[in-house]
């Protein structure tokens, strides 16, 4: 039964048949797989906030001034210092617009936002989760 209605690709975006689980494979099991399906319930609205700010750090990519600098004539008119004590030549300022780029992504304003709210989340998920562990040890205990 369980191969049927839990193990299978279809089956992916349903409930889990936790008393299923826990007649074939113990409380243990069971309650892992409650955990698990929660976790993964609760982490939905989490990857959509940072899919959203992910969207807005691309997008505001381009307009950021030192990313500007750095792509544009500033950045090839100017020369950083080499990395080493050796035979490391001057390199322009401008052959680091890719990583400046890449580095404001990931790296804004609102990424200290995100971080906030994923430990709110956190908080939330943890709370959410000691009643969801309540009310499986009441159903499987009057079971």
């Amino acid at each position: 039964i369980l191969r049927k209605d839990w193990a299978t690709l279809c089956q992916c975006f349903k409930f889990q048949p936790l008393n299923l689980v826990r007649s074939y494979m113990g409380e243990k099991l069971a309650f892992y797989s409650a955990f698990i399906g929660f976790y993964n319930q609760m982490l939905i609205p989490a990857a959509f906030v940072g899919l959203l700010i992910f969207i807005y750090g691309a997008a505001s990519a381009p307009a950021d001034h030192a990313t500007i600098d750095i792509c544009g004539s500033f950045g090839d008119s100017t020369y950083m210092c080499p990395t080493c004590n050796q035979i490391c030549p001057f390199r322009k300022l401008s052959d680091s617009c890719v990583y400046s780029t890449v580095s404001r992504v990931f790296d804004n304003a609102v990424t200290v936002v995100f971080a906030v709210l994923m430990s709110l989340w956190a908080r939330w998920f943890i709370e959410l989760w000691k009643r969801r562990q309540s009310v499986l040890r009441y159903d499987w205990v009057n079971n």
